[in-house]
């Protein structure tokens, strides 16, 4: 007898990944487009490896409810977010911690690591483009040095880290500290403004 499947993924009870002999589920929260949820376990990377947890999802995500005795199949195109919980419930009372301000950074401080080894530092626009397109355009932490402006796509970079914010706002064209000459906004985010 076949399997039955949605969107190619076997929707009969699977067997799950285990461990040292345990079984590893993850407690999940799915928000769909739509505004539906989705409650249930999915079943996760070797407990205590970071990086099999961090692992890009499946397009199909098979969820086990305990409301169903079979999986139910989730395409991932038809999902907002997936919230990995520590219960289902949840506590309406908690205010979440969060660490920005209504002053969002206007730009990044980023150094990115090429395929061919060589780094790169320096500002990129805060924005979604950043993530959406495919390449980015860096303006260099050296303004002294000849390179202006830099496009680098997407394809060539290996390593990515933030290492600042910068807060700029119109107006900012030059800043200076006591014993430097002037240099322009971006920098201000190392100066205090004289």
């Amino acid at each position: 007898m076949d399997c039955p499947k949605v969107a190619g993924v076997c929707l009969k009870s699977r067997v799950p990944q285990t461990f040292l002999g345990k079984t590893c589920f993850a407690q999940v929260v799915v928000h769909l487009n739509n505004g539906t949820l989705v409650k249930g376990l999915v079943e996760c990377g070797m407990p205590g490896q970071l990086d099999a947890a961090l692992r890009p999802l499946p397009d199909v995500l098979a969820i086990e409810r305990n409301d169903v005795h079979t999986p139910v199949a989730v395409r991932l195109a038809d999902v907002k977010a997936v919230f990995f919980v520590r219960d289902h419930h949840g506590d309406v009372e908690h205010q979440d911690l969060k660490f920005f301000d209504d002053d969002a950074a206007t730009e990044l401080w980023v150094q990115l690591r090429l395929a061919d080894g060589e780094t790169l530092e320096g500002r990129v626009v805060n924005s979604l483009e950043l993530l959406a397109s495919p390449g980015l355009w860096l303006w260099p932490a050296d303004a002294m040095a000849n390179n202006s402006l830099i496009y680098v796509p997407k394809s060539s970079i290996v390593g990515f880290r933030i290492t600042g914010l910068v807060h700029l706002s119109i107006g900012d064209a030059f800043v200076c500290a006591d014993d430097q000459e002037p240099v322009d906004g971006a920098t201000r985010v190392a100066l205090e403004a004289c």
